[in-house]
């Protein structure tokens, strides 16, 4: 049976990123009084959670801005999320966020992944949720032809079959 954790109430959340742009990992890590969850986890996932989060209290009211928490280095995975998720409870007005391992082989059972559930306040999430948009838009800028990131050192644009070393 895999580690089931439940931080009730997590006390803080961050999301923060380590490295150049291009080579960066990307974390979430949550604390609550006993014990810190940091998760690895991809660019995208942190642009699609960050977003969800905002449309998600779109016309909550949350209460006082948070400043963003930061991500405490060195950071060191517990493990790497492969799904993500975000719920409302309606009567404690908190936020739920749900995350499960992703499963290092297609061998492994269901039961023997990690998972986690973090109980925030919709400040908290707002604040997250604008830091991960953030670390997102400061990534490598994206080729104004085939929408993919250019490199410092040049970019090779498959839709001009890799003619194009620069913009």
């Amino acid at each position: 049976m895999a580690e089931e954790l439940e931080l009730d109430p997590a006390r803080s959340i961050a999301v923060g990123a380590v490295g150049p742009p291009g080579k960066r990992a990307f974390y979430i890590q949550v604390k609550d009084l006993y014990r810190t969850v940091t998760l690895l986890v991809e660019k995208v996932q942190v642009e699609a959670l960050s977003r969800r989060a905002l449309e998600l209290l779109e016309g909550e009211e949350v209460g006082p801005e948070e400043a963003p928490v930061e991500l405490e280095e060195p950071a060191a995975p517990d493990w790497r999320a492969g799904e993500l998720g975000l719920g409302l409870h309606d009567e404690s007005r908190r936020v739920v966020l749900v995350a499960r391992e992703a499963p290092e082989d297609d061998d492994v059972a269901e039961e023997d992944l990690a998972s986690l559930r973090a109980w925030l306040t919709p400040a908290q999430l707002r604040a997250m949720a604008m830091r991960g948009l953030e670390l997102v838009q400061a990534g490598r800028p994206l080729c104004p032809v085939c929408g993919l990131p250019m490199d410092p050192e040049g970019h090779f644009c498959p839709r001009k079959n890799g003619k194009s070393p620069h913009f």
